[in-house]
């Protein structure tokens, strides 16, 4: 995690939009010529732009490259597309199944979707912090205890 931070989040985004938009962007074209409905279109692009993380994750471990840095830049962008992708495909399936009927409904079902990704973001941090400082007492009291019990065991047996 600190290499992909070393590299910085922006870089990651920033190249995320940038493959998404042109994916999108020929997909979407390519829907076009074929004389397919917008939402066929529309549903090809986002199909089109997602990539597999897991997949190439496994093929960069296959290859022993994972720790490279270029490999870690990747993963960086990878992530930062499924977010990008999570935001655009709940979008287009809102947009699919009609619930988006104007501007402030499409403005609430963003807001949702980013205080899930900051909820998530947050909680990747700061559950862990959490976790430790709740099992700080319990293992300095198991600690305690078992300094106790030792000097009353039994050694006769």
């Amino acid at each position: 995690m600190a290499a992909l931070r070393r590299v910085g989040f922006k870089v990651y985004i920033m190249i995320s939009i940038i493959e998404i938009a042109l994916m999108f962007a020929i997909s979407f074209g390519i829907g076009v010529l074929m004389n397919w409905s917008l939402m066929d279109c529309l549903s090809l692009g986002a199909a089109l732009a997602s990539s597999s993380t897991v997949i190439i994750a496994k093929v960069l471990q296959g290859m022993g490259k994972l720790q490279d840095m270029s490999a870690l830049i990747m993963a960086g962008i990878l992530i930062a597309e499924d977010l990008i992708v999570v935001l655009m495909l709940s979008i287009i399936t809102s947009l699919v199944g009609g619930t988006l009927t104007g501007f402030a409904d499409f403005s609430w079902s963003i807001g949702k979707i980013l205080l899930f990704i900051f909820g998530t973001t947050v909680g990747f941090f700061l559950v862990p912090k959490i976790i430790d400082w709740v099992a700080r007492p319990i293992y300095s009291l198991q600690m305690d205890t078992e300094f106790m019990v030792l000097p009353y065991r039994n050694t006769t047996e």
